[in-house]
């Protein structure tokens, strides 16, 4: 049985060994082994669901990318800063080598373990990992939260990513020439948008599990329900996709977007509904909710509410200045503007007015750029 896939062999299971011991070497070469408490694989192969992309000559090859999550001692903020700086310019030259992304997660304190907020991430790395560096148990820290009991705003998150996902995967659709890249990217977020509308059902029904294959089995149980019965295989096959990817035809690119687009945009109906405790509103509606009642803001302090009005002055700016979302963290203007960008007519194209720099004569390439960088700085 393979460590790290699904559909792997012992040979590919000492591939991933040796590049494992690579990354780990250059990491405490680099930043010092008496800053690091712990490197931890997570993702795919950290719970033993990896990609297995099978060549043409029958070869095995990886696909996904190595998610290494970085624990230190416990070392100053200013020190967490320039190790996340130094593993940022590392993290191509691995890939590089690896021939997958290898990304690092910001650096993290052992001593903040365990107080670690209840994420999908964090939780999903508790019950699924590898410990490529350092102590085997060191995960035993984080707070033991319940799965089935995922809080809404992760659900939030999870659809806001993946639409931007879909957003992207649209642009690069719009290429008069498609590259192999492309295509690769293309169909990677169209599986991963698909399997994001899956997820939240299940989790929104207390019958989510960190596990691939798990989640696959429990979405039997609603197969036969009407509002699901169309999108049943697709979920399906973007589990499967996820453990042994296969590539489609090009010329079916655009009609797999289009169709992960429909299904997309019913389930974050269905998951903002769901998080705003309401029923049957469309997109403007929700957009408006989240912009007057932002749901995720109830339990700020006003520690947190000054802290979120300064991030706000630096990271957005003062145009189009109002007091109401100063006050609250930046991720609340990406749900309310994402709609008006990824839905178009069917939301309210006013909100586009919240982004940095934009007014109502803005190009859709200058209102995405604007939203990609709010994006990527604060998803």
């Amino acid at each position: 049985m393979s460590k790290y896939t699904v559909y792997g062999d012992d040979a590919f299971d000492r591939k991933i060994d040796a590049l494992l011991a690579m990354v780990s070497a250059r990491v405490i070469g680099t930043v010092g082994q008496e800053n690091l408490a712990a490197l931890v694989l997570g993702g795919g192969y950290g719970r033993g669901e990896g990609g297995v992309l099978l060549k043409s000559n029958g070869e095995m090859s990886l696909y996904n990318d190595f998610d290494i999550f970085v624990i230190t001692s416990d070392i100053s903020r200013l020190k967490r800063r320039c190790i996340n700086r130094i593993l940022r310019n590392l993290s191509p030259e691995l890939s590089m080598t690896a021939g997958i992304d290898v990304d690092f997660s910001p650096a993290k304190n052992i001593s903040d373990l365990n107080s670690a907020e209840f994420t999908m991430m964090w939780q999903e790395l508790k019950h699924g990992h590898v410990v490529i560096y350092g102590p085997e148990n060191i995960l035993d820290r984080l707070p033991a939260f319940d799965l089935n009991n995922m809080p809404h705003e992760e659900l939030a998150r999870l659809m806001l990513n993946r639409g931007t996902g879909l957003l992207l995967a649209r642009q690069r659709m719009g290429k008069s020439q498609l590259k192999d890249e492309d295509v690769d990217f293309i169909v990677r977020n169209i599986w991963k948008a698909v399997m994001a509308c899956g997820d939240s059902y299940l989790a929104m029904h207390h019958t989510y599990s960190h596990s691939y294959k798990r989640r696959s089995e429990l979405f039997d149980a609603y197969k036969d329900d009407p509002e699901i019965s169309e999108f049943y295989q697709w979920y399906k096959a973007s589990i499967e996709f996820k453990l042994k990817p296969v590539m489609p035809e090009e010329d079916k690119l655009q009609a797999m977007l289009n169709q992960a687009g429909k299904f997309f945009a019913r389930f974050y109906l269905y998951v903002f509904n769901v998080c705003l405790g309401t029923h049957g509103m469309n997109f403007a509606q929700i957009q408006t909710a989240f912009y007057e009642h932002p749901p995720f803001a109830n339990n700020e302090t006003l520690q947190q509410m000054l802290k979120n009005l300064i991030i706000n002055i630096l990271e957005v700016g003062p145009v189009n200045f109002n007091l109401h979302l100063f006050f609250k963290y930046p991720r609340t203007r990406l749900f309310i503007v994402l709609p008006a960008i990824l839905f178009d007519n069917e939301a309210n194209r006013d909100y586009i007015l919240l982004l940095p720099g934009i007014s109502i004569s803005s190009s859709g390439d200058e209102i995405l750029k604007s939203y990609l960088k709010l994006w990527n700085r604060f998803n």
